[in-house]
């Protein structure tokens, strides 16, 4: 278990989502599309991925589900559970990126222009893995290194969204 309050974080991004979309047609010219802050996962959903997926990964969508932002600059998605596992037997997933990290990899989510999240088995760090070939699930574009953690990329991502309500487009710029 962890320290980390998830069930605090939904709120708190459901406001900055909120704050997203009111106005939002007046500002940019078009509608939203429809934002997802998915309910807790069920216990044979999460039963199915043990083992699978990193624990924290695991406690998260015991709390949150998917997150799909898509009008959040370029939009920014937390994968379902069913994604990931997906994603573990598609050979145009990266499971592993030799130039970047010794460990096997779980893509957990992106964003709208083709970057991929993805972590470590171990659970951390977060890593960023833009627009890069893909060859049997080895992943040989320019990763790097994003967060220590989930949930500093947590923190990162609520405030980037609340950003992105004010009009503040430097707060979802990746941090070097």
């Amino acid at each position: 278990m962890s320290g980390y309050d998830y069930n605090g974080w939904r709120t708190a991004l459901t406001g900055a989502v909120d704050d997203l979309l009111r106005g939002f047609e007046a500002r940019f010219g078009y509608p939203p599309g429809e934002p997802t802050l998915g309910g807790p996962v069920g216990p044979e959903e999460l039963a199915a991925a043990e083992g699978a997926v990193p624990v924290v990964l695991l406690e998260f969508h015991r709390h949150v589900g998917e997150v799909a932002l898509p009008d959040a600059y370029n939009g920014f998605f937390i994968h379902s559970l069913g994604l990931m596992l997906t994603g573990l037997s598609d050979p145009y997933s990266p499971k592993r990126a030799p130039a970047l990290t010794d460990s096997d990899l779980v893509v957990f989510g992106s964003d709208g222009g083709g970057t991929l999240f993805a972590l470590g088995v171990e659970g951390a760090p977060v890593y960023l893995l833009p627009v890069g070939a893909i060859e049997d699930g080895v992943y040989l574009g320019e990763g790097r290194e994003l967060f220590p953690s989930f949930t500093a990329f947590l923190d990162w991502l609520l405030t980037a969204v609340r950003g992105a309500a004010a009009g503040d487009f430097e707060k979802a710029v990746y941090p070097l």
